[in-house]
């Protein structure tokens, strides 16, 4: 059998990915913090267990976990984490993003 997901492009886990699918809904487990440039910018991204994709970290997901986890990324991983999508607007226009739960 060949795994579809396997051939997906998107490399870093969006709110169409999160709300569509199952394997990225209920409780998920960090495996990885890596650092990374996307457009230009520094930032940090989480692997999970199990999940190809991984999470680019926004302003807001970043707080969450410094606010639960503390500021060492070392600490973060085997902590358990939930996705959850929401409305939002951005650059004036309304769309959906993906919140980190804990």
């Amino acid at each position: 059998m060949v795994n579809a997901n396997e051939f997906k492009t998107a490399k870093y886990i969006n709110a169409t990915m999160a709300s569509e699918d199952k394997a990225l809904q209920g409780k998920l487990r960090i495996a990885s913090v890596d650092e990374t440039e996307i457009e230009g910018k520094r930032k940090l991204v989480i692997g999970m267990q199990g999940i190809q994709n991984k999470l680019a970290l926004n302003q807001t997901n970043l707080k969450t976990l410094i606010n639960s986890l503390g500021p060492d990324t070392d600490k973060w991983v085997g902590a358990e984490i939930s996705l959850k999508v929401v409305p939002t607007t951005f650059n004036g226009q309304a769309t959906a993003s993906v919140v980190l739960v804990r």
